[in-house]
């Protein structure tokens, strides 16, 4: 009889293991954490953002990079450090960025303008990171599920979307909201916004450019973004 309520209480550890394994796991703030067994030998990523991801020179406000905003240097923005520790897997990473400052301005705001940057591009990873200029209206949520919609006709293996840098409560549980009702991989990058360090006030002088993520804060952007990268899910 012993033996046998041993027997049982190892099976139902064993199971309650394995159920743990197949659900999908977020970390303490609330981002998802993909595998990282067993790298695919490629990556193709669309990065979709805003300056944070990658703005022309603007010498009037003191910004004379054409890259992530506020980053001393092109391979120290996000998105550069970001493809970097992918190779560091081993991955041989190939990306593009596509700027949708447009749609944050005006949602209706044709979206398919810049669709010919997914031609003879096999996008495994689509990472969307933006809505620091869109204002707080009352239809959000419609005008952001329309949005990730469009990225979903794209085919990608995997979208990670995160919410914003400057924080915006009403914006943020929206995002978060329509990422993970759409079965999306959600990254919160809201505690890295409320370090001081993580912004580039020590660096520039204009205030709008300050505001951008430090060299700090991209590369605590970038660590989420990777952590939430599942290769399980990629082509191998």
């Amino acid at each position: 009889m012993k033996k046998l309520f041993f027997t049982s209480l190892i099976l139902l550890l064993f199971s309650c293991d394995k159920k743990d394994d197949n659900q999908i796991k977020y970390d303490e703030n609330g981002t998802y954490i993909g595998s990282k067994n067993n790298p695919p030998q490629k990556m193709n990523i669309m990065f979709v953002g805003n300056s944070i991801t990658k703005t022309g020179t603007a010498p009037y406000i003191g910004w004379n990079g054409n890259y992530g905003m506020a980053a001393t240097n092109i391979n120290n923005d996000y998105v550069h450090v970001l493809v970097n520790k992918l190779k560091q897997d081993q991955i041989d990473v190939n990306f593009k960025i596509y700027n949708v400052v447009p749609w944050e301005h005006n949602f209706n705001w044709d979206l398919s303008k810049r669709d010919t940057m997914f031609e003879n591009f096999d996008t495994d990873l689509i990472v969307l990171r933006l809505g620091e200029n869109a204002g707080h209206s009352e239809n959000y949520y419609a005008e952001f599920e329309k949005l990730i919609q469009h990225f979903e006709n794209k085919n990608p293996n995997q979208l990670v979307i995160t919410n914003n840098f400057w924080i915006a409560e009403f914006k943020d549980s929206i995002q978060e909201k329509v990422t993970l009702d759409r079965g999306h991989s959600f990254v919160n990058i809201n505690p890295i916004a409320k370090d001081s360090i993580n912004y580039a006030y020590d660096e520039f002088e204009n205030y709008f450019v300050a505001r951008h993520p430090s060299d700090e804060g991209m590369e605590a952007i970038a660590k989420e973004i990777y952590k939430a990268i599942d290769y399980s899910k990629m082509k191998k």
